[in-house]
């Protein structure tokens, strides 16, 4: 159990999907993920090595966990889906939250990003008590399958999503330089409208079009070693 959860902890970065059906086979094959689809992938992987598995879903106010500017953010909800994995282990359910990859999760606590206070975003699995980046909670319902909530379509504009997860990009590579939330955020903002500047219009405006992509992708983003220094260059330069 541990090794299967800290390789879809790692080995599947976290990012957001417009799209929640997606099967585990394309999962695996993308290499990406996002709370639902990875803990579809981790309880597939422990019922297939004869475990009991199933799944906590539970509530919470995503627009002020995610770490992102706050016009990304308003298109949250308060009370949003947050799917987690379990797994019966000495006749208890152990609540498993492998959502955030170890390279983002320590930028978070690098750059002293909490989602609980006194608790650290990196989790991890000991083989005993639950995995996750907060207090256990009871306010959870478990569920054998999600699959109601699979086949169901993001309401977030795709533009909104793609720009969040250039945002997660940005945290993996040099969010260990930010010394704070806020600081971190500001360079999000000030990045996306800079190499962004249609996409960033677009969400503002409140305009997107489903149907036809915006064509900005993780892939065509600026060299690693560009952001830094241009995150270097920046917080240099408030300094």
């Amino acid at each position: 159990v541990i090794n299967a959860f800290r390789w879809v902890r790692d080995r599947i970065p976290y990012f957001l999907q417009e799209d929640w059906s997606v099967p585990v086979q394309h999962t695996l094959t993308i290499r990406q993920g996002m709370c639902s689809t990875k803990c579809c992938l981790l309880v597939s992987l422990l019922r297939s090595a004869g475990l009991q598995a199933g799944f906590y879903i539970q509530r919470q106010d995503a627009t002020a966990s995610f770490v992102a500017p706050k016009w990304i953010c308003d298109h949250y909800s308060k009370k949003s889906v947050h799917i987690l994995a379990a797994v019966k282990l000495n006749n208890s359910w152990i609540k498993l939250d492998p959502m955030l990859d170890s390279m983002l999760s320590t930028s978070f606590d690098q750059a002293n990003v909490v989602y609980v206070p006194e608790y650290p975003c990196t989790v991890d699995f000991d083989g005993y008590n639950h995995a996750l980046p907060g207090p256990n909670s009871d306010d959870v319902t478990f569920f054998e399958s999600i699959d109601h909530l699979m086949v169901k379509k993001s309401r977030i504009p795709s533009a909104v999503i793609q720009a969040h997860n250039i945002c997660l990009e940005l945290l993996r590579k040099v969010g260990s330089i930010f010394n704070s939330k806020e600081e971190a955020i500001m360079e999000m903002e000030r990045h996306l409208e800079e190499v962004y500047p249609d996409l960033v219009e677009k969400i503002k405006q409140g305009h997107d079009d489903k149907n036809k992509p915006l064509g900005i992708t993780l892939q065509n983003r600026p060299a690693v070693d560009t952001l830094r220094t241009n995150c270097r260059s920046t917080l240099t330069s408030k300094l």
